[in-house]
């Protein structure tokens, strides 16, 4: 039963956008086991107006992610002297941190807290723990999923099944005028093939060849469906590579809840493991996700809206993400194999 004690949580999920998505069904969780909880987010300034849109935190604590991850070292210790003077002595009943990194701990190491739980070590578990999906293991932090030991013995497949249905919060996104144009045409097809990049790096190896890309929209737009290409202001590297005509190019144009508006009103998204794939969880919508490096069954499951097509089936290799690195790889042989052919037939399929 929920608990009507009145309880303070703060998570700390500063980035990216794909992973703040995963984290968001925790807000759920606490809302029905602590039905009076005040909750805080530390996050970054990014992906602030999508936690906001959610409309289950009670405060928003943005930090700019760019200075304390990749500023100067100067830079870096003044703004974490700021966040020190906004949470240093505030009193939490619970912190759950859902970041790896043992660095993440210093941003709340003045805070009075009773129960700190964080990515990493979790009683006899590494949390998240390979395999499982990372939505999944933020709600393990709550201890809303307990497994049996048996259950860590599942195969792919069973994992696959998933043992939790994780619930994502609906979430508050307009349909502006600069999106509601795009909408009028059906089917229409969303293709995203740029991201898998953050303030820390570059996952190239994550993205399927955006010459791929190109041919899959020459042909859906040969078939006459209405295509747009979104991304950030940093994917206009892409265009070049593209049809010359016959899309919309959204790219740097849309903010983060103008891109959930969209998905909410399109036929079908086609991207890689990068934030839209995520975004398209929270609209609901029908998604092609392309993996290759990283392992499916840590970013979605068959209760989701979302067809896998994980390239490089017989790449002893795969996957070779390990949560902050790739092995040395030169071709990018698992995405490159899944050919434009393979997704067309898929999205023709599924529309």
């Amino acid at each position: 039963m929920p608990s009507h004690k009145s309880v303070h949580i703060l998570i700390v999920k500063i980035a990216a956008i794909g992973d703040v998505v995963m984290a968001l069904p925790l807000l759920l969780a606490i809302r029905k086991k602590y039905k009076h909880a005040h909750i805080s987010w530390l996050c970054g300034s990014q992906v602030a107006p999508l936690i906001r849109a959610t409309q289950l935190v009670d405060e928003i604590i943005e930090i700019n992610e760019k200075v304390l991850l990749a500023g100067s070292f100067g830079s870096k210790l003044l703004h974490l002297l700021k966040i020190w003077q906004r949470l240093g002595l505030r009193r939490f009943d619970f912190v759950f941190n859902l970041h790896r990194d043992f660095r993440y701990h210093l941003l709340t190491m003045f805070s009075l807290c009773k129960h700190r739980r964080r990515w990493g070590k979790v009683g006899s578990h590494c949390c998240p723990r390979p395999g499982r999906y990372h939505a999944e293991e933020s709600l393990y932090l709550l201890n809303e999923i307990e497994e049996s030991s048996s259950q860590g013995c599942r195969s792919n497949e069973e994992r696959r099944q998933g043992s939790v249905v994780v619930e994502f919060p609906a979430v508050y996104a307009p349909l502006h005028r600069k999106v509601s144009f795009l909408v009028q045409r059906k089917p229409l097809i969303v293709i995203a093939p740029g991201g898998a990049k953050n303030v820390l790096s570059d996952d190239s190896l994550r993205r399927w060849p955006v010459g791929s890309y190109a041919q899959l929209i020459q042909e859906l737009i040969n078939r006459d469906m209405a295509v747009v290409v979104i991304g950030a202001e940093s994917d206009r590297w892409v265009l070049p590579f593209l049809p010359q005509k016959g899309f919309y190019n959204c790219i740097g144009q849309l903010d983060l809840i103008d891109l959930v508006a969209l998905l909410e009103n399109s036929s079908l998204l086609i991207t890689h493991d990068s934030g839209p794939m995520h975004l398209a969880k929270l609209a609901r919508c029908l998604t092609i996700g392309l993996f290759g490096p990283t392992n499916p069954l840590e970013k979605t499951t068959v209760n989701e809206k979302i067809h896998v097509i994980w390239g490089g089936e017989n790449l002893s290799c795969r996957p070779c993400y390990n949560g902050k690195t790739y092995a040395p790889c030169r071709n990018n042989a698992c995405l490159s194999g899944i050919s434009p052919d393979c997704v067309l037939q898929a999205a023709l399929r599924l529309l």
